[in-house]
């Protein structure tokens, strides 16, 4: 298994709303693009988009178990 060198500092300690959760995964995502990526698995009751962030070597692709 390899060490990625890949930090951000994002304060874990206190809950976070909708679009702070977001902000949070778009910049892990921008520091870390080597191996993540982000989609949606659709939407919230309210309409919002549920976001998931994939960590991965091969991120975007689908990998067989």
């Amino acid at each position: 298994m390899q060490k990625i060198n890949c930090t951000v500092n994002e304060k874990w300690y206190k809950y976070h709303n909708q679009h702070e959760l977001e902000t949070i995964l778009i910049n892990i995502n921008k520091h870390c693009s080597n191996f993540t990526t982000i989609y949606s698995i659709g939407k919230s009751v309210n309409g919002n988009d549920l976001l998931v962030i994939h960590f991965s070597t091969t991120p975007g692709q689908h990998e067989m178990c």
